[in-house]
């Protein structure tokens, strides 16, 4: 008998394999039947058909499709989509190596979307890649009809269009197609017609659709960003959140987040609905037009178009969750993290996370365990250490393991050790920083001493109390060696509520407060809430940024920073290179100077900056006459501004005291002097140029960084359209999310959304009796 059984076994182990195969992609390049390597459009060939084609071997019913790190570029015109799987019953696997390291990108080819899915019985598993660049008439990244399956985990879709279903279009005209997202992101994406919309996703007659532990945001559509636009759709949203999406047609009856229609179904749980804005409307419209049942413990920011039943009493309305900017906080896909005050800390379904019923995930987005009391939405706020003494060195140094059971408050656990674990560590890191100074100590480099150093396999989020409570300084010491304060050598790293000062790098390029990228290894870094000063630079004072890395500067200041090597002493406040990208956003570069040009910002790669101000910089501050560019230099790369206030900045050369170098001016910019400025392209009307433009000096107005405020008869003041006005996207960043708050926190518009915009980071007429008195 058990020899039966055992022949039994090795048969039907036998006939699986027979039923299952794996295809290696080998080569980024895309070609249709041709060549000895096998390519991404040849192994889905392949599997749907099969047989071998092309380089790549024959598949089965069941196959496996492995992509390795690159781009997928697909190229090649094809009837519609380009890629399909349709036809025979069969699951296939398409699996890359994570979503930052391997994409899938549909070049923007008019009228084909990445991937179609069709037939019944046909299952598709997409896992840890990015689907980009698809331009479909329904959806831009995946298409699903005909009673098929798709499940998404750990996916990215990302710059997608589409008429109908920016991202995804799902329905089944007999029976029902399903599509789960999980751990999935889906933004930046568009849906251009007025009538079917869904800019993330469009669910018609006959789709069944689960989104769990995923986030939807900065998607831009004619009508909805998740779109039930059949009857007989149903969606269920779990553990998920869906914000600062934008509805661009000025319709009242249209809704910017979860569009419903009558006999659809849409049900929530723990999950976050806010700040998605329709044109032309005061308030968010986070779900509207049906009817939408709540299994409690969610958060919808505005209540007022939604008709909701079930466990409703258990839901926070008409509250801002407080989040911060979709970044890579760890995990496998970009999330909105939470603010350390968010009404969504601890507030959801008390019961065992993972336990059933409607309790939360059991872990978040990005893989971090629950715990009872759960965090509303997709991202789970933990701190994993806690640093609680001040000074370097101690006796974490040698061990920093201690950070892993010190209690607060004299356990020994220092900035240094805590970074030092975050790089022993798989996962991502959060680091809590208590109000207080931290020191750092430049006598010589290692665990020790010397500049804080981030190399992680995934994320570090350091959370401070505020930057003006939670200082890291570092110490230049007697005959120690010079260091800047932080640099991020590999991985993504979030700066929230801190300042750094005090660097000064002893030879050789480098910024003196923060290096993004000092190999080239790809890396992110994130700056909220928080402020570089008082550093200097060989080339870059404040901040450096360097090829294959990108800085995103959000309700932040950069000030009071040096370059000072001469005339290559370029980039006080901030040095863009070749292959890097800065985004500054609701921002202040402000006091920095240059040696050699661009004492605010100077640019060799990507910049982009919207409601922002650069004011009082410096530049050729050795008067040898070489340096230009007071407030920006443009050497190379391009520059992108909206509603960006550039005045009141120094040349010593004379050449171009605000901005030097050709710009991208992209509507409601003032530009002080635009001598030795040129804009690149046609000059929007909105523009204004060659004004005064009186601002306070640099003080606290309020908020945790300083700004400049603006003083009466600024021309910057009330210059850019009221949400509700002419041109809602005006009051908006360059992507099209609506602002709400400027640099400070306070109201954007000041006055109420009836009213215009300013340019700049502060919004609102500043009286000078309440500067602090700490001038820059």
């Amino acid at each position: 008998m058990k020899h039966r059984l055992a022949l039994l076994l090795a048969f039907l182990a036998g006939t699986s394999s027979l039923h299952a195969a794996t295809i290696t992609v080998n080569t980024t390049a895309d070609q249709d039947g041709t060549g000895v390597q096998c390519s991404l459009r040849e192994a889905v060939t392949a599997a749907r058909t099969n047989a071998a084609y092309g380089g790549c071997i024959a598949g089965t019913v069941n196959d496996t499709i492995v992509l390795s790190d690159g781009v997928y570029h697909l190229t090649l015109p094809s009837n519609s989509s380009h890629l399909s799987i349709h036809g025979a019953a069969g699951t296939t696997t398409i699996r890359g190596a994570g979503a930052e390291r391997t994409i899938i990108d549909g070049d923007d080819r008019s009228s084909h979307e990445v991937l179609l899915v069709s037939g019944n019985g046909v299952s598709v598993i997409l896992e840890d890649l990015t689907m980009a660049g698809g331009n479909g008439s329904s959806g831009g990244a995946l298409m699903v009809t005909g009673e098929a399956a798709v499940t998404a985990r750990r996916v990215h879709m990302t710059r997608n269009t589409a008429a109908a279903g920016g991202a995804i279009y799902i329905a089944s005209t007999f029976g029902t197609s399903t599509l789960l997202l999980d751990a999935c992101t889906i933004s930046d994406n568009d849906s251009v017609d007025s009538i079917s919309g869904g800019s993330a996703i469009l669910l018609g007659n006959g789709s069944d659709v689960t989104i769990q532990n995923s986030t939807i945001s900065g998607n831009r559509s004619s009508n909805g960003t998740i779109r039930l636009g059949g009857s007989s759709a149903n969606l269920r949203v779990i553990s998920s959140t869906i914000a600062f999406n934008t509805q661009i047609s000025r319709d009242s009856t249209l809704i910017a987040g979860i569009s419903s229609q009558p006999g659809a179904n849409v049900t929530l749980r723990n999950s976050i609905l806010a700040h998605n804005y329709t044109r032309g409307e005061s308030a968010s419209r986070d779900c509207g037009n049906g009817t939408f049942t709540s299994q409690g413990y969610n958060l919808i920011s505005d209540i007022s178009n939604c008709t909701r039943v079930g466990q409703t009493a258990l839901d926070l309305v008409n509250t801002d969750p407080r989040l911060l900017p979709l970044f890579d906080y760890g995990g496998p896909t970009p999330t909105l993290a939470l603010l350390l005050d968010s009404p969504a800390r601890d507030a959801g379904n008390p019961a065992t996370p993972g336990s059933g019923g409607s309790s939360c995930t059991s872990t978040d987005q990005r893989g971090v365990s629950r715990s009872g009391g759960c965090d509303i939405g997709a991202f789970e706020q933990r701190s994993t250490f806690t640093v609680d003494t001040p000074e370097d060195g101690g006796p974490s140094s040698s061990n920093p393991a201690i950070c892993d059971s010190v209690a607060p408050n004299g356990g020994g656990c220092t900035i240094r050790s805590a970074l030092t674990r975050a790089g022993q560590r798989a996962s991502a890191t959060e680091i809590r920083l208590p109000a207080g100074r931290y020191f750092l100590r430049s006598t010589q480099s290692g665990i020790s001493g010397g500049d804080l150093n981030v190399s992680v396999d995934d994320a570090v989020v350091i959370r401070g109390d505020g930057a003006d409570r939670t200082f890291i300084e570092m110490q230049i010491e007697p005959n120690g060696q010079a260091n800047n304060v932080l640099t991020l050598a590999k991985g993504s790293l979030a700066l929230i509520g801190v300042t750094l000062s005090g660097g000064k790098p002893g030879s050789g390029l480098g910024a003196g407060g923060l290096q993004v990228g000092a190999t080239s290894a790809a890396t992110n870094a994130l700056l909220f809430e928080s402020a570089i000063e008082n550093s200097t630079g060989f080339n870059a004072g404040g901040a450096y940024v360097g090829a294959n890395s990108s800085l995103r500067v959000y309700h932040s200041t950069i000030s009071r920073n040096r370059a000072d090597y001469g005339l290559n002493g370029n980039g006080g406040g901030v040095y863009v290179d070749t292959g890097g990208e800065l985004v500054l956003h609701n921002s202040t570069i402000s006091g920095n100077i240059a040696e050699g040009s661009g004492g605010g910002l100077y640019n060799l790669g990507s910049v982009r900056s919207s409601f922002s101000t650069i004011s009082s910089n410096r530049a050729d501050s050795n008067g040898d006459g070489i340096g230009s560019g007071g407030g920006i230099h443009r050497s190379s790369g391009s520059i992108f501004v909206k509603a960006t206030l550039i005045t009141g900045n120094r040349d010593d050369s004379g050449i171009a005291p605000d901005c030097a170098g050709s710009v991208q001016r992209l509507g409601y910019n003032l530009i002080g002097t635009t001598s030795g400025c040129s804009p690149s392209g046609p000059l929007p009307a909105t523009e204004l140029s060659n004004v005064a433009a009186p601002l306070s000096p640099l003080a606290n107005f309020g908020g945790p960084t300083r700004t400049h405020g603006l003083l009466a008869g600024n021309p910057a003041i009330n210059h850019v359209p009221a949400p509700i006005g002419s041109d809602m996207l005006a009051c908006a960043d360059d992507s099209g999310v609506r602002l709400i708050v400027d640099q400070r926190g306070q109201p954007r518009p000041f006055n109420g959304v009836f009213f215009d915009c300013d340019i700049g980071a502060s919004e609102g007429l500043s009286d000078a009796i309440f500067i602090d008195g700490f001038d820059g």
